[in-house]
C-alpha cells in the first residue's frame, strides 16, 4: 500500500461573501507530483495556504502521516515538512546566499553565528542536492529570478522536508532554467519527497505530475492519474458545463463606430509583438493565464512601464505615452488590480478619493472648493450607489465593493477616452459586482472605449464584445463574442499550443 504523507477529509472556508473551499478531499502519496489546476478563484491557492498553516479551515480534517492537526500555524506545518516555493519570494535582498538558506538554522559557535560554517553549508546543499555551483557569499539582489527560486529551494532542504508546494514556478523562467528546475523536483522525488504542482501551463503539468486534481469554484471537480487523462478532458472539467449567454442588452457593430486606440509592435522584453485595434464604445477583454502578461500590457499602454511602441494612436493621432500623466492627458485611464495598494489612498476620505486626479479643476486661488467637491462626488455616489455615510467618510471604512465603486467614480469625474480596468471585480461580492457590470456597461453605451482584464469567463462572457487571448507575452488568439465558449478559453490560454489551435 503506498504510503499517504498528508490527507485532507472536507476542508470547508468561507471568506466574507464568499465561500472559498467547499468539502474538499485531497491526499498525497510519498514521492508523487500532483498537478493542482483550475481557473482563477478556484480554491487552489486557498487549499494550499491550509495545507501550509497560513489559513484554518472551517470545517474538516488534516493529517500528515496519520497524525491529525488541530489548529496549526506555519511554524507547525513546517514542523511537520511542510514548505512552499512561491512565484513572488520573501527573500532579503541584502543577505547572502547563505544567510538566506540558513535563516533561523543557523550554526553557531557559543552565542555567535558560524558564519564559515553557514555559508560552506549551504554551499554543499547547492551542490549535493541541486547539482549546482555556486557562491555562497553572493547577495540575494544580485541574482535573477531563476537563481532566487533555488535559494528558497535550498532553503526548504535545510531541513528534510515531507512535501514540497510548487506555486506557479515557471511563470519568470526560461526553458533552459525550466528544464533544471524540473531535473531537482525528479531528484527530489527520488528521494521520497512529495510534490504539488501548481501551473496554468498544460504543457508542464502533463510533463512532470503522476496525477491531478481539478479544482473549479471551491470545489473538487476530480482527482485523475495523468496517463489516464487528456488536456481536452481536464480543460472540460475545468470548464464544465455551463452554456456562453449574453447577458447584455445591446448589439455592439465596431464598424459603425471610430477607431479609439492602434497599438502596433508593442514589446517590453516580455511581451513581443502586440497588435491590437480597441473601437469607441467597445469592451475589449484581455483573457490568460497568471503572468501571461496582461498586467504588463495595461501599465506599458499607461505609461506605467517602459515599453516600445512602433506605433501608437489614439483617435487616429500618433501619440508617445511614457508616464501616467501623459496618459491621462492623451484621455487615458488606469484602475489597477491592486486596489489597497494602488487603486485608493486610505488615509483620505471618499471625496478626496472621487476628486484628486482632477483637484486643480476645484481650486480657487490657493485653496480648494470643497462646496464643489462635495456636490461632484454626491453626484457620483448616488450614480453609482456608493454606500456611504458622507463624503467625508475615510474610505477606508467602506467595504471593498464600494472602495471600487468610489475608484470608478474618480475616473467617471475625469471622463477618459479610454478606460483600462485591471479585474475591477476582485474581492467584492455577487451584488456589488452586478452593480459594477451594469455601471462598466453604461460607460461603454456613453461611448468610453473599455480595456477589460479579468481571469473570469463569466466577466467576459457578459460584457465584451470581442476577447485576445495572452499567454507568455504574445496575442494567442482574438475571439468574437458569438464564437466564445469557455472551453476554448481556456484550450487558448493553458492549454498546449497544439491544443490550442485546434479549436477555430
Amino acid at each position: 500500500m503506498d504510503e499517504i504523507t498528508i490527507r485532507a477529509e472536507g476542508l470547508s472556508i468561507v471568506f466574507p461573501g464568499v465561500k472559498a473551499l467547499s468539502d474538499v478531499d485531497f491526499s498525497l502519496k510519498k514521492g508523487e507530483i500532483r498537478a493542482l489546476v483550475g481557473k482563477n478563484g478556484a480554491g487552489k491557492s486557498t487549499l494550499i495556504k491550509i495545507l501550509t498553516g497560513i489559513y484554518r479551515p472551517a470545517s474538516g480534517r488534516l493529517f500528515v502521516d496519520d497524525t491529525e492537526i488541530k489548529n496549526a500555524g506555519p511554524e507547525v506545518m513546517t514542523k511537520y515538512g511542510i514548505k512552499a516555493i512561491y512565484q513572488d519570494n520573501d527573500l532579503i535582498p541584502y543577505f547572502t546566499i547563505g544567510e538566506s538558506v540558513l535563516l533561523r538554522k543557523e550554526p553557531r559557535k557559543g552565542i555567535f553565528v558560524d558564519r564559515k560554517e553557514m555559508h560552506q553549508r549551504a554551499e554543499a546543499i547547492f551542490r549535493e542536492r541541486l547539482g549546482v555551483e555556486i557562491d555562497p557569499y553572493t547577495l540575494v539582489r544580485e541574482l535573477n529570478v531563476s537563481q532566487q527560486q533555488l535559494v528558497q529551494i535550498a532553503a526548504s532542504l535545510v531541513e528534510r522536508p515531507k512535501i514540497l508546494i510548487f506555486d506557479e514556478p515557471t511563470a519568470a523562467l526560461s526553458v533552459k532554467e525550466i528544464e533544471k528546475l524540473f531535473e531537482i523536483i525528479f531528484s527530489l522525488k527520488k528521494e521520497g519527497v512529495s510534490i504539488i504542482y501548481i501551473s496554468h501551463r498544460f504543457g508542464e503539468v502533463f510533463k512532470i505530475a503522476d496525477s491531478i486534481t481539478i479544482l473549479t469554484d471551491g470545489t473538487k471537480v476530480a482527482d485523475l492519474n495523468i496517463s489516464d487523462t487528456t488536456e481536452d478532458e481536464v480543460i472540460s472539467m475545468m470548464a464544465g458545463n455551463e452554456k456562453f449567454s449574453k447577458a447584455k442588452n445591446r448589439v455592439y457593430d465596431p464598424r459603425d463606430t471610430e477607431l479609439a486606440l492602434s497599438v502596433r509592435g508593442l514589446g517590453d522584453g516580455f511581451l513581443e509583438d502586440i497588435n491590437f485595434d480597441l473601437h469607441q464604445g467597445e469592451i475589449l477583454g484581455f483573457y490568460g493565464g497568471e503572468g501571461a502578461g496582461q498586467q504588463e500590457l495595461a501599465k506599458a499602454i499607461y505609461g506605467e512601464s517602459k515599453a516600445r511602441f512602433e506605433s501608437l494612436k489614439i483617435f487616429g493621432k500618433e501619440i508617445t505615452i511614457n508616464s501616467p500623466a501623459k496618459a491621462i492627458k492623451q484621455g487615458i485611464a488606469y484602475i489597477p488590480r491592486e486596489r489597497l495598494a494602488e487603486g485608493i489612498v486610505r488615509g483620505f476620505t471618499v471625496r478626496e478619493n472621487v476628486t484628486l486626479p482632477k483637484l486643480r479643476a476645484f481650486a480657487k486661488g490657493i485653496f480648494i472648493d470643497q462646496g464643489r467637491e462635495d456636490e461632484v462626488t454626491r453626484e457620483q455616489i448616488e450614480k453609482l450607489g456608493v454606500k456611504t455615510p458622507s463624503t467625508g467618510t475615510p474610505i477606508g471604512n467602506l467595504s471593498g465593493g464600494n472602495q471600487q465603486k468610489v475608484v470608478l467614480a474618480r475616473w467617471i469625474v475625469v471622463n477618459p477616452r479610454i478606460l483600462i480596468l485591471d479585474y475591477p471585480t476582485i474581492g467584492i461580492d455577487v451584488r456589488a459586482k452586478n452593480e459594477v457590470y451594469k455601471i462598466l456597461l453604461q460607460l461603454a453605451e456613453s461611448g468610453m472605449s473599455l480595456i477589460l482584464i479579468t481571469p473570469e469567463y463569466e466577466e467576459v462572457s457578459m460584457l465584451c464584445d470581442r476577447v485576445i487571448v495572452i499567454r507568455e507575452g504574445r496575442i494567442k488568439k482574438e475571439l468574437s463574442i458569438k464564437e466564445l465558449t469557455e472551453y476554448k478559453l481556456l484550450s487558448y490560454a493553458i492549454g498546449s499550443a497544439e491544443n490550442g489551435d485546434n479549436h477555430d
